[in-house]
């Protein structure tokens, strides 16, 4: 079965594993740099250092203005990726200043661009401050100290990766596990919801089309009677990899609840989405997935009215399931308003569908 991407809705996980926390990371960062930075600022001012001086106390209002800010929950007025210029001057100035005792500010700054950057972007700014700083210590110290420097910058850089490997392997473990269906490897209800507000919100946005297909396996209640639980599941696992084999790339799928399935399909008429619940169907039937028989599946199909809530776009498609259903099932049905159904409880009760 093709593999289903995570999320396109949330952080990449491997580019940006602090991402969705980088404000809160960042804040007791930077002001404990703003307090630390101001003293050195001063002592190299009283020095006569004025470089290392002026861009020690540029760094630290930088963090204390961006530290303000997300305190306040406001955007912050030096982007994060920013900060980095003045970190490595600053870096720079005190190794071509004070040498072995400037080299020290190497750690913090290497360390700080895995807080601030995407960690591919962090490793390559990390790399030109190992090499920038290496390049200026061997024209002042000894190349045993330098060899000493550089073995121990590029063992901390490699703590930093294996901590940050850790974090996506642990984000990408509860991604799966509070969006993904165990049984069936489909996206879980509850990663639906966000979804399709996503979609609906970008489809009121651009005016671009969208459907979606509420999906039930016929008889399937007959199915665990007949042949068992462990057969239904099998079954359940079966069709979604026939769904997942022929949507797109770009298309989602989700397991309602027991036997019924939604997919969301961007970017897609509600004449395109009739004529893939149609191959779906029929992928599905002269697919073998019981030895003993044919398995069938009915279908409703329900394009994006982008002035109706997202809960009236899905009720809507779940009506046209249900009238499939009410014609004899393995069908397709297009929403219709006449189509509508006021409750299930009412107008199909689960014995008639059973």
């Amino acid at each position: 079965m093709r593999k289903l991407p995570l999320s396109i809705f949330l952080h990449d996980p491997y580019t940006d594993p602090l991402g969705a926390y980088r404000d809160r990371v960042l804040l007791p960062i930077l002001v404990a740099g703003t307090l630390l930075l101001v003293p050195f600022a001063i002592n190299s001012l009283l020095h006569g250092r004025l470089a290392a001086g002026v861009t020690t106390a540029i760094l630290a209002v930088c963090y204390a203005t961006d530290s303000w800010a997300i305190r306040r929950r406001t955007k912050p007025p030096v982007p994060y990726p920013l900060l980095m210029l003045p970190t490595g001057v600053a870096t720079a100035i005190a190794v071509a200043q004070v040498g072995v005792f400037g080299a020290l500010w190497t750690y913090p700054a290497v360390l700080a661009c895995y807080f601030i950057l995407r960690w591919r972007t962090a490793n390559y700014v990390a790399a030109i401050i190992v090499g920038g700083a290496t390049a200026m210590l061997l024209m002042v110290e000894t190349m045993g100290f330098v060899i000493r420097y550089v073995a121990t910058l590029l063992l901390s850089i490699g703590i930093m990766n294996v901590i940050l490997h850790v974090i996506n392997e642990l984000q990408t473990e509860l991604l799966r596990q509070t969006t993904v269906d165990p049984l069936t490897g489909s996206y879980n209800r509850r990663h639906m919801q966000s979804c399709l507000a996503t979609i609906a919100a970008q489809s009121k946005r651009s005016s671009h089309p969208a459907a979606v297909l509420i999906l039930d396996i016929d008889h399937f209640k007959q199915i665990n009677d007949r042949f068992g639980h462990p057969a239904g599941d099998a079954v359940l696992v079966k069709v979604v990899e026939v769904i997942t084999n022929r949507i797109r790339r770009n298309d989602y799928l989700f397991r309602m609840g027991g036997e019924e399935f939604l997919v969301l399909l961007p970017d897609t008429t509600t004449e395109d989405a009739l004529k893939v619940a149609e191959d779906l169907r029929q992928a599905v039937e002269t697919t073998r997935l019981l030895e003993a028989e044919c398995v069938t599946i009915s279908l409703g199909v329900c394009g994006y009215e982008h002035a109706e809530p997202v809960d009236t776009w899905i009720a809507n498609a779940d009506a046209a399931l249900y009238q499939a259903k009410k014609e004899g099932r393995n069908k397709v049905v297009r929403f219709r308003p006449a189509n509508r159904v006021a409750s299930r409880a009412t107008e199909i009760t689960e014995s008639e569908f059973a």
